[in-house]
């Protein structure tokens, strides 16, 4: 045998040994998380990041005081202040603060790296076990460079040693089930079931993830129920794994003894020290699946938390105000929500749909952090994770007992996002099970196509699910190229701009995704299965599952994305918003036509507020002016713009975005003189006035942008009833709020930079007219004139009695 030949052996078997792949993934892993802790890593203590230092500081102080005699009082008292957030993390961050001083916390970042890194080797090693060599590849390179995973190395949070045990209690479970045993296969089966059990029990002490077991259970079961139902009907031959029902019962029962270990005492030490059996003691997930299902604020937390209405109150602090003596923990969150569900359902679906819209559109990244070499990536690896583990959640069938479990895996970790408040760090537990799945299902079809493609009859026999699939996969992109712009060409005066728009790209995208997951797991079934199937000596009972449900699970993730996309577009209110740029020189005018009989009370309160944000250049300053007298200056890029309409902690996050004021879109308030909108018609300017000369390439970053609205049509959400009449009303970012920064959401800012949650405002003005007037010989290019023209400016008025009450709003 020649040199030639022996060399692809050679290196196809170093590629294939799992030694390799998961020490190369991991190292690959590893140095990507190092370079970030070293160079791009801010280290933010806040927000949950405080609560962890103080609990994992309680916990040094605990482990200093072993010996004495005040030792176990001081070790309860520190578990149930850590309980509402979960000890693990806080536990880990103490032992390493033990050995390097407390507070140092680039340490704990090189041993949360570490953490990710192992995180990165199992779950290659757990795809490679399932599907082979080329899913472990993909597996590892994807949690390797998924910017989120790579993030979390570098803050003071619990996500790295969670998603790192949550990572070695799966591919425990999966070595349980999979690896074939050398020798007394039940004392295997003990030991890896256990060890995955026990590493279950300590995530679980997260609260969130407290359903994680009941869950993995009843997955698993299903699993050993789908794969009895296959194996009689005569399918056992097409499947890529068969789990003994023995072993996947004694893996069952092994995970479950394991669980045991952390669960007992756990358990015993709730019903013994604080006197309530129970696994999590804390109310707060209750409180926040209220926040989760609330449809006025479309699933993002307000800054006050709402309360349940039986308590006559809308916030926590205003019922404390009032003089109630309740807590979070106090409230029946759950009653509260199940009667929201009750009274408004087609909302509250809205309002889960939301949650998905938002899942998808934004990857974790709260502090924009740019992670060297992995940040470019992020958005597509972000879709490739859910897409893949979409896909593969639909595929499990051919692996039936351990893809279940890991599918199990994957809903009881986005189940706290799911269930919950949009917060998209929730997205970050599952994504190494997600990437597992994704490698497997890219493993799975890139099997399948070049053996379709090497079967001229197979690829003759799906070619018009093919050419359907690619026409509808062009036709979407097309549709969303166009997208709004397009549609405002053609239709200026917005009536069929919104639902049209959406609704299109919506449907085209929602077909294409089922035809394309059909032909996926077509093609999968067909490239791993022919060679068994024809080996078959009779055929089966029912149809091959490689076909039947393949078209099942396509037509299903079709039709359930449609509806979403559906839902979502009917009632999100963010539909009709338009914004345009105004630069030196440039304004902005409203016209605000009043009814004639209007009076405003001698000591109320007026305010106008605009919805503005703003370049960083100083040669330009907002002017604002009412029927020509000048009545605000905000100075120079916003330098001196009053006081702010959200609360100071959102600023505090955008700073370390390492952005400032005028970098974030929101409302400025001027306080008016009742005199100066005494008039049956304003005139509201605002002008980008320029300070300097702005004819060199300074002034590049000197503008402000306005924000306007197209007139809301037909029935939208409003509060939690549908409101047919919205004419009359400006729907957008929260326009008044007794109580300051209630409609504010930090969560929300994180993922899309907005601050407000929509709410409506009645209006009692009879009509409203806008225009931009540009600078010199500029002009305003024809989509904005449509804007303008059809739209009205984010410039309001409020009218407001001494206690801050809303009297009316124009």
């Amino acid at each position: 045998m020649s040199e030639a030949t022996v060399l692809p052996v050679s290196w196809n078997r170093r590629l294939s040994n799992p030694f390799v792949i998961t020490v190369t993934t991991a190292t690959i892993g590893l140095v990507l998380r190092l370079l970030h802790v070293a160079y791009t890593a801010r280290m933010v203590v806040m927000g949950d990041s405080l609560g962890f230092e103080i609990h994992a500081r309680n916990f040094v102080a605990t482990w200093q005081s072993i010996g004495s005699g005040h030792f176990w009082s001081r070790l309860l008292d520190t578990i149930d202040q850590g309980s509402l957030q979960g000890v693990t993390y806080p536990a880990v961050q103490s032992l390493v603060y033990l050995v390097t001083g407390t507070g140092a916390h680039v340490p704990l970042a090189i041993v949360q790296c570490v953490f990710g890194a192992i995180t990165i080797g199992l779950a290659s090693a757990t795809a490679w076990r399932m599907a082979g060599p080329f899913a472990g590849w993909i597996t590892g390179f994807v949690t390797a460079w998924y910017a989120p995973l790579i993030l979390t190395s570098g803050l003071v949070i619990a996500e790295s040693s969670l998603i790192c045990i949550q990572m070695v209690s799966i591919w425990c479970i999966v070595e349980a089930l999979e690896r074939p045993a050398r020798s007394n296969p039940r004392r295997h089966i003990s030991i890896w079931g256990a060890t995955g059990g026990f590493f279950l029990g300590l995530l679980m002490l997260r609260p969130a993830l407290q359903f994680t077991a009941l869950i993995l259970f009843v997955t698993a079961l299903t699993g050993i129920a789908i794969q009895h139902v296959l194996v009689r009907s005569g399918n056992a031959p097409s499947l890529s794994s068969h789990v003994p029902t023995s072993r996947a019962w004694g893996t069952t029962a092994s995970v479950a003894a394991g669980l045991l270990l952390v669960a007992a005492p756990w358990f015993l030490t709730n019903a013994l020290a604080f006197g309530n059996p129970v696994w999590s003691r804390t109310g707060n997930s209750w409180q926040q699946v209220y926040w989760g299902i609330h449809p006025p604020d479309r699933a993002w937390q307000p800054q006050d938390a709402p309360v349940p209405p039986k308590y006559g109150v809308e916030s926590l602090p205003e019922a404390w105000n009032a003089g109630l003596r309740i807590q979070v923990r106090d409230l029946d969150y759950l009653d509260a929500a199940i009667d929201q569900f009750i009274r408004t359902p087609v909302q509250v679906a809205a309002t889960m749909t939301n949650k998905l819209a938002g899942a998808w559109n934004y990857p974790w990244n709260p502090f924009a952090e740019n992670a060297p070499f992995a940040s470019s990536l992020m958005p597509a690896l972000h879709h490739l994770l859910i897409a893949g583990s979409v896909i593969g959640v639909g595929n499990v069938w051919r692996r039936p007992v351990t893809a279940t479990v890991l599918s199990g895996a994957l809903f009881a970790t986005w189940l706290p996002f799911l269930a919950v408040n949009i917060d998209v760090r929730y997205e970050v537990t599952p994504a190494p099970v997600g990437a597992v799945l994704a490698g497997i299902v890219i493993s799975d079809l890139v099997a399948g196509v070049t053996t379709v493609a090497g079967r001229r009859h197979v690829l003759r026999r799906h070619r018009r699910l093919i050419l359907a699939s690619s026409s509808v996969l062009g036709a979407s992109t097309a549709i969303g190229i166009i997208g709004t712009t397009g549609f405002l060409l053609m239709d200026p005066t917005g009536t069929i701009l919104p639902e049209t728009a959406h609704l299109l790209t919506g449907w085209s995208a929602a077909i294409s995704t089922g035809l394309l997951s059909t032909l996926a797991v077509v093609i999968m079934s067909r490239g791993r299965s022919q060679s068994s199937i024809g080996a078959q000596s009779s055929p089966p009972i029912i149809p091959e599952p490689r076909t039947w449900i393949g078209w099942a699970a396509g037509a299903a993730t079709g039709i359930g994305i449609a509806t979403l996309m559906a839902i979502q577009v009917w009632f999100a209110p963010e539909w009709h918003e338009w914004s345009t740029d105004l630069r030196p020189g440039d304004r902005a005018i409203q016209t605000i036509n009043l009814p004639a009989d209007r009076q405003i009370p001698p000591d109320a309160i007026v305010e106008m507020r605009l919805w503005l944000q703003g370049g960083r250049s100083p040669r330009y300053e907002p002017v604002i002016r009412i029927n020509g007298k000048e009545v605000a200056n905000f100075r120079p890029a916003f330098d001196d713009a009053g006081s702010l309409r959200f609360p100071e902690s959102t600023l505090a996050y955008a700073r370390l975005q390492g952005k400032v004021r005028a970098d974030l879109p929101q409302w400025y308030a001027i306080r008016l003189d009742p005199a100066v909108v005494n008039a049956p018609r304003l005139e509201v300017e605002l002008e980008a006035s320029p300070t300097g000369d702005v004819s060199n390439g300074g002034s590049a970053d000197a503008w402000i942008r306005v924000w306007g609205d197209f007139p809301p049509s037909g029935p939208r959400i409003a509060a939690d009833r549908i409101d047919p009449t919205p004419a009359g009303v400006f729907e957008g970012p929260a326009l008044y709020s007794r109580r300051a920064g209630a409609d504010n959401s930090v969560f929300r800012y994180y993922a899309t930079g907005s601050t407000l949650i929509w709410r409506r405002t009645p209006l009692s003005s009879t009509s409203t007219t806008a225009f931009i007037r540009r600078a010199g010989d500029r002009s305003t290019g024809m989509l904005d004139a449509a804007k303008v023209r059809n739209g009205a400016l984010r410039i309001r008025f409020l009218i407001l009695d001494r206690n801050y009450g809303l009297i009316t709003a124009f």
